[in-house]
Parts: C-alpha cells; sequence; structure tokens
C-alpha cells in the first residue's frame, strides 16, 4: 500500500519532470539548457529533476545550429542575433512580407468602395442635375461620336418663329428615322390660352396635318398616323408631352409616352432637346435630361420632314433656331447647342 509521503515524493517527480517542458508555468524552474553542439543537434539537460548542472541561463548557443539563437531567460545572457528562420521568438522574413502585402491590399480595398461610392454619386448628377458621362446604353447601331462636336448640325428658322403648319426651310437632308438628334427653342406664351385640343408644337410626317376643334389624345392619334414622334403641351395646363408611336410583334400600332415634363416656362423660351433612337428617346431641357422612355415595340416609319405648330395654337405656342443631327450627340454636346437662347421679342410676330 502506497503511504501518503511516497506519493507526494512520486507526484514531486512527475512535477519536476513536467517543468521542464513547460517552464513557463512552473516560474521557480530553471528551464532546460540547450547546448551548441557541432552536428547542429540539440539536447535537454541530462538530469531532469532539479537541474543540478543547469546554469541560471541558457548558454551561448552556436549561429550553425539549425535550432537559432539562444532565448534570453531570467538572468541569462542576452539572445545571440544569429537566430535562423526557425527561431520561435523572432519574425519569419514570410511574415514580414505577408503583412507588407496585406496592408496594399487594405489600402486596395478601401480605394475600391471610395470610388464605387464616388461613381455613384456622378451617376446620380448625370441624370439629375448635369450630364457627366459621355456613352451610348441603346445598343444600336449607331455610336456616339464623342469626336464631332455639334458643327454637322444643320440649322433652320433662326431668323424668327416658325411659321404655322410650316416643314423647315431651308429643310433638312438625310433624315434618317431614328437614331438622329433634334433641337429646338420653344416659347410659352404669357397669355397661354386654354383650348379643347393639345397644343401640338412639332410633328413628324408628310404633310401638314390641321388641328381640329375638341380634340384630345386619341385623335390626335388617328390623325397623326404617319407619325413617330408628336411634341404637344397640354391642352389646360403648361405641361409638355412627347410621343412616340410603335408596332408590336402583332403588327398593332402602340403609343408609347414619355413621362410628362411638367411646368415648362411660361412667357421666357427654353431649349427642349431630343435624343431619338430606335431603343429609346431622352428629351432635354435647357441641357438637363428630364425625360427617357425605353422603347418596347418598334418604331413606325416616318418617312416625312418635320412641321411647326398648326396655325389653332401658333399664337400659343412656338418655336426656332430648330436644329437636326442625323447621329446622336452626347449629353455635354447638346448642352453646348448655340445660338444662346433668344429674348422673348424674338418670337413677337
Amino acid at each position: 500500500m502506497t503511504t501518503t509521503a511516497e506519493w507526494v515524493g512520486r507526484r514531486g517527480k512527475e512535477l519536476s519532470g513536467l517543468s521542464s517542458f513547460l517552464p513557463s508555468f512552473f516560474p521557480d524552474a530553471v528551464p532546460p539548457q540547450r547546448r551548441a553542439v557541432a552536428d547542429a543537434s540539440w539536447s535537454f539537460p541530462a538530469a531532469s529533476r532539479g537541474y543540478p548542472d543547469a546554469s541560471p541561463g541558457y548558454p551561448e548557443a552556436s549561429r550553425g545550429s539549425w535550432w537559432g539563437g539562444p532565448i534570453a531567460s531570467r538572468g541569462g545572457p542576452e539572445a545571440s542575433r544569429g537566430r535562423s528562420w526557425w527561431s520561435p521568438t523572432e519574425q519569419r522574413p514570410t511574415e514580414t512580407a505577408v503583412s507588407f502585402f496585406s496592408g496594399i491590399f487594405s489600402y486596395l480595398f478601401y480605394l475600391s468602395i471610395i470610388s464605387f461610392f464616388i461613381f455613384m454619386i456622378l451617376i446620380v448628377v448625370h441624370y439629375t442635375i448635369t450630364p457627366v458621362f459621355k456613352f451610348d446604353s441603346s445598343g444600336t447601331s449607331a455610336p456616339i461620336d464623342v469626336s464631332a462636336g455639334i458643327t454637322d448640325g444643320q440649322l433652320s428658322w433662326s431668323s424668327g418663329p416658325a411659321p404655322p403648319d410650316s416643314p423647315p426651310s431651308p429643310g433638312f437632308k438625310n433624315l434618317l428615322n431614328a437614331d438622329y438628334t433634334l433641337s429646338f427653342d420653344m416659347f410659352v406664351s404669357s397669355d397661354f390660352s386654354t383650348v379643347s385640343s393639345p397644343h401640338v408644337v412639332l410633328y413628324r410626317s408628310t404633310a401638314a396635318k390641321e388641328l381640329a376643334a375638341n380634340m384630345n389624345i386619341s385623335t390626335i392619334l388617328t390623325t397623326f398616323t404617319d407619325s413617330n414622334l408628336i411634341v404637344y403641351i397640354d391642352s389646360m395646363k403648361n405641361d409638355l408631352n412627347i410621343i412616340t408611336q410603335t408596332t408590336t410583334t402583332n403588327g398593332d400600332v402602340t403609343p408609347e409616352p414619355l413621362p410628362t415634363i411638367v411646368n415648362v416656362p411660361v412667357g421666357s423660351p427654353f431649349r427642349v432637346g431630343i435624343i431619338f433612337t430606335s431603343n429609346y428617346v431622352e428629351v432635354y431641357i435647357n441641357g438637363k435630361l428630364e425625360a427617357t422612355r425605353i422603347l418596347k415595340g418598334t418604331l413606325i416609319g416616318s418617312p416625312g420632314t418635320f412641321y411647326s405648330p398648326p396655325s389653332r395654337v401658333s399664337s400659343s405656342v412656338q418655336i426656332a433656331n430648330i436644329q437636326y443631327w442625323a447621329r446622336i450627340l452626347t449629353p455635354s454636346d447638346l448642352r453646348a447647342i448655340g445660338p444662346v437662347l433668344p429674348e422673348p421679342s424674338f418670337f413677337k410676330r
């Protein structure tokens, strides 16, 4: 039977042996001794019980030892600078490289996040305040030419307001059914009169159309059957509307109106810019994008030219300085279109 004294002695020996492997848990124990050996071997001290031959610290290790330089312990000599990559107390060169590249990737990550938010802000500015980018989202075969500027535009009605029911004079050449840009100055008179028929401002047709009394938008569409572009002011308020006409896969003609541009200026000229493509239509007022429509159908063919307001409404709405480009302009080009807006007196007949 084991006595208490024998059991305590045996446990003391076990703990003494364990302290040689885990010296940090036994602050009173002397850590294992590391000796410099010529053949790069290593060993623990021979005596594990009480370390009778152990010095207070590690002796100086050979610089050629694969284990690495010595580790300074309490009261021991200072660690050698010749530590190898295996030394657990010295940062490995690979860890330094990893830390360096990790810092670079962190900066790139934050830079990409900041760039993304800046891009989103510019997108909002482009579509709500002023155009910033030059791109074509239509996917059509007519790309935006960012180098041509606006010098190739054809100008008409520049000496005064357009006479009613008239095509441009001089006439436009190379009129396309789509993928073109149109610009004109509009004037809504301060004595704007409310009539039963919409105030048609501009339309495309093979001949001038008569605007009868008591017409609404439905009867207008039955009159302007060959027009794929109709611009008009509401009959009761100063809201600008644009309608395109397309065909479905079944061949049915369907009107596709753009969002209404409410409360356009009255008594003060303003400039309307229209980018008209086979996939979408954009409308700008004084260089600012105001309405967009992605077309669902195929534009009907409209082989004619553009016509000024019908005589019935020509005293209330007038246009002048109409320009045509047989290509798609950029938003910045639309802002640069001249001449400068005329004075209201320009529209007095």
